[in-house]
């Protein structure tokens, strides 16, 4: 849905329906342009580059493509049934001008339709809402989301997203949502951020490097971290570091509730250890140095 790839792939007769289309509805398709820049953009900050595959990420990605034309029509100043004939149009025309397989074909239609379901039902209930809002709707219905074999397929009279490669995952954990592969490991950049404030590879370290006996091994953590040297250009300053270490792969999502109360329990435990000695160092102070 990249706008200049678009633009440069179409036949003339394509190109002429583009900019009849610009040209009859000036208002409609400058709000078209303006969402789809805002889809892709969305898309790549949650999914990276992975909503341009047959998965998941792409149902999000065609479902919130309508809804961001329909938003920003409303906007506008157009009338819902308005917005929604508008997405629909210019969509089914993007579908049919791009030659596509049957299955992929019928799967982004779909997504596009549920999109304008449900961007209907949530502005009849609330019309002042928000791209957040449109978000988090759709977050919740990916875990609804129904794969696909075949243009028959059930999933298709189904009010759900549906997709054909699952290899993009959504795992929520108190209502966060974090990307995970196709054999349930969450990465640690995922959460290093939101859950922890710690850095990747000090999160690593940590899950690695426990006794047998203790924490994470004890719970039966399960986990695909590695680490890996990784080249730097030396700094003048520290001519010897010609290397730093860097680390790929995460925590499995059946074991992400154990770890993150070892985590929490740890970060507990170095709070209470710092607040002791700050009172013990005061302590000290007033003994050597009494008021007079």
């Amino acid at each position: 849905m990249n706008l200049g790839r678009i633009i440069k792939s179409l036949s003339w007769k394509q190109l002429i329906k583009l900019v009849s289309f610009a040209l009859m509805r000036p208002i409609f398709f400058y709000c078209f342009v303006k969402a789809t820049k805002q889809c892709i953009g969305m898309s790549t900050s949650y999914f990276g580059k992975t909503h341009h595959k047959n998965n998941k990420a792409n149902a999000y990605r065609h479902a919130l493509w309508n809804m961001l034309i329909a938003y920003r029509s409303t906007k506008a100043g157009k009338s819902l049934s308005k917005a929604l004939d508008w997405a629909k149009t210019i969509t089914d025309w993007h579908e049919s001008a791009f030659a596509n397989k049957d299955l992929e074909k019928a799967m982004d239609l779909h997504n596009n339709k549920m999109g304008r379901i449900w961007f209907e039902k949530i502005y009849r209930q609330n019309n002042v809402l928000s791209t957040t809002d449109l978000h988090h709707k759709l977050m919740k219905e990916l875990d609804l989301s129904e794969k696909v074999s075949t243009v028959n397929s059930s999933a298709f009279v189904l009010k759900t997203l549906v997709y054909i490669n699952n290899c993009i995952d959504v795992f929520t954990f108190e209502n966060y949502q974090f990307k995970m592969d196709d054999q349930g490991f969450i990465p640690l950049s995922e959460f290093a951020d939101l859950l922890f404030e710690n850095d990747v590879v000090s999160l690593a370290r940590i899950v690695t490097e426990q006794p047998d006996d203790v924490l994470f091994k004890k719970k039966n953590v399960k986990h695909n971290i590695r680490f890996k040297k990784v080249e730097i250009p030396p700094e003048p300053m520290f001519p010897d570091i010609t290397h730093r270490i860097a680390c790929q792969g995460g925590i499995h999502k059946d074991s992400f509730a154990d770890y993150t109360e070892i985590m929490r329990s740890l970060q507990k435990q170095s709070s209470e250890w710092f607040e002791k000695f700050v009172d013990d160092y005061n302590e000290e102070v007033k003994k050597r140095f009494p008021k007079r």
